[in-house]
């Protein structure tokens, strides 16, 4: 996830198990562990014929984020299977191997205030 044409982006990774990781980078592939990330809810739902991974990450992980900033998100997966083969997923894929940092992968634009507005948060009451 990254700020419109800014340079810094995140990272976050979820695991079926319920592990994940956080990393803040100032530039391409330079930074390191988030470490005010807080704790995530990751939920998992898995069927015959597919697999879900739910994660709802806390505000307080993007302190530094400037308010209502249009963020672009890039998703991903990398797969491994029973039989140990690998495979990388994502929404688009620059030339060449995989690479989720390069910029090209962040393609879906989130607009926080915009999204707030049409579909305000889930409180438990109607």
């Amino acid at each position: 996830m990254s700020v419109e044409a800014a340079p810094k982006y995140y990272e976050f990774n979820f695991a079926p198990s319920g592990q994940w990781a956080a990393y803040a980078f100032q530039r391409y592939r330079d930074g390191g562990p988030l470490p005010q990330a807080s704790d995530p809810q990751i939920t998992v739902r898995t069927c015959t014929d597919r697999f879900e991974l739910d994660a709802l990450i806390h505000g307080q992980s993007f302190l530094a984020l400037p308010m209502n900033a249009r963020l672009l998100l890039g998703l991903s997966a990398v797969i491994e299977e029973n039989d140990g083969l690998v495979s990388y997923w994502a929404l688009k894929h620059p030339p060449g191997p995989p690479d989720f940092h390069h910029a090209s992968a962040f393609v879906l634009k989130w607009e926080p205030h915009v999204a707030a507005a049409l579909d305000p948060p889930y409180t438990g009451k109607r």
